[in-house]
């Protein structure tokens, strides 16, 4: 294989992280040529409805996975939270790179304090849950589109906080001195499934897997198996309220997630005994236990 067409969003977002992924590809192996190809998803097309209103996750991935069978594309960059939590055949997760930032972050353009009524623009449902543990008090509106979207909703005043991603704003270099930001870390505000990581997909049984498998990042893919499962088992996209964050040592995997009205949940897992455990953990949540 010469060359490998890459099929990403064309959100600046998006373009960074698939040249991102390119540098891998190149430094792996310099002679393979890259070709960029945008695509447009639905996800992207419509943005004044919350995704569980109008389809889920799959909306940020049909059309990469009918460019693939079609072979307009050899393979897609994807931001993994925005993935349903589980990839079917013939598709596969070869390989995905070093996380970055997992958590999340409160910006404001003043302070907010909990005994006020603050309005956060987020049509997350898990992070309407997460903040109204935070700020008891406060309102929650819907807000989606890209990060300078949210940032400019913010400025104009029709929020007093907008929650971002900080994988995201440090990714594009956005300067942020204008703000408060608030690091939310995850006792306080558990991570969308995945945040932080970009996952690659293609056809399974392709060269173009075979290429990938040699810049997957193996820790990060454990913890990114880890959450995707756990959701599934849960049941959980994003209709449903639900963060997981899990970070490998050695033999061990720390797992914190919450389900809905549940409490926070933090477990250790042993890694010879991964599914068990994560059924429990299922349950646990389930039952809000």
């Amino acid at each position: 294989m010469t060359s490998i067409k890459i099929g990403t969003r064309g959100s600046a977002l998006a373009l960074k992280q698939t040249e991102m992924v390119i540098d891998k590809i190149k430094k792996a192996f310099p002679d393979i040529k890259t070709e960029t190809v945008i695509l447009k998803t639905t996800g992207d097309k419509i943005t004044d409805k919350p995704l569980y209103a109008i389809g889920g996750k799959g909306l940020f991935v049909n059309e990469f996975e009918e460019a693939l069978l079609k072979g307009e594309i050899d393979m897609a960059v994807h931001s993994a939270k925005d993935m349903p939590s589980k990839t079917e055949e013939p598709f596969c997760i070869p390989a995905v790179l070093k996380r970055g930032n997992p958590f999340d972050a409160v910006i404001t353009l003043k302070d907010i304090s909990s005994e006020n009524t603050p309005v956060f623009g987020t049509s997350s449902p898990r992070r309407q849950i997460m903040i109204k543990r935070l700020y008891p008090n406060c309102v929650t509106e819907n807000l989606r589109g890209n990060v300078p979207t949210r940032l400019n909703a913010l400025k104009s005043g029709k929020f007093d906080a907008v929650i971002l991603a900080l994988a995201g704003i440090e990714r594009l270099g956005i300067d942020t001195s204008e703000f408060n930001l608030i690091k939310l870390n995850s006792e306080k505000f558990i991570p969308a499934s995945c945040q932080g990581i970009i996952a690659l997909q293609c056809v399974k049984g392709t060269k173009t897997e075979e290429i990938l498998k040699q810049i997957n990042h193996s820790d990060t893919k454990t913890v990114f198996d880890i959450e995707r499962r756990l959701m599934c088992l849960l049941g959980a996209d994003c209709h449903d309220a639900a963060g997981v964050y899990a970070v490998k040592s050695n033999n061990k995997i720390s797992v914190t997630a919450f389900y809905k009205n549940s409490p926070v949940l933090k477990t250790e897992i042993d890694v010879n005994n991964i599914e068990n455990q994560l059924i429990k953990m299922a349950g646990d949540l389930k039952n809000g236990i």
